[in-house]
């Protein structure tokens, strides 16, 4: 459930250009917690008709950034760390959830977890933003 002070926020992330490339949807948004959602299509694949590992990584990461930046700074990232722990399938459906950790004035921290739809660990990251300043 997004609550009425994240709406606008959401539809920011929702409308950015790489989300509406890849499909990624806000589902949930909280003050340092964000899901997102991202059907896999065929596209998604590599060479080898694996879904891309990238593909998992940046759903993480759009739950990272929207995590980060429910807080009252800009944050950007500075460090990412992933583990791919399973491979999802064209057709199914992903969610990234993120959870802010730590943040600070000048640094941040949060972890993130992808999951299929049967509740499958995918994947599981870490990451570190930095605070550029106050979020508007």
């Amino acid at each position: 459930m997004i609550a009425d002070q994240y709406a606008e926020l959401a539809t920011r992330f929702n409308d950015s250009p790489y989300a509406r490339l890849m499909g990624m949807r806000v589902t949930e948004l909280s003050r340092g917690h964000a899901k997102i959602k991202m059907a896999l299509r065929d596209e998604h694949r590599n060479w080898a008709s694996l879904i891309h590992g990238g593909v998992i990584m940046s759903l993480a990461d759009q739950a990272f950034g929207c995590a980060t930046n429910t807080l009252d700074r800009v944050y950007v990232a500075v460090q990412f760390s992933i583990s791919l722990l399973a491979a999802p399938g064209p057709g199914d459906t992903l969610v990234a959830e993120g959870r802010v950790l730590h943040a600070g004035r000048t640094t941040g921290m949060a972890e993130m977890t992808v999951h299929d739809e049967t509740g499958r660990l995918v994947a599981k990251a870490t990451g570190t933003v930095v605070g550029i300043g106050e979020r508007r």
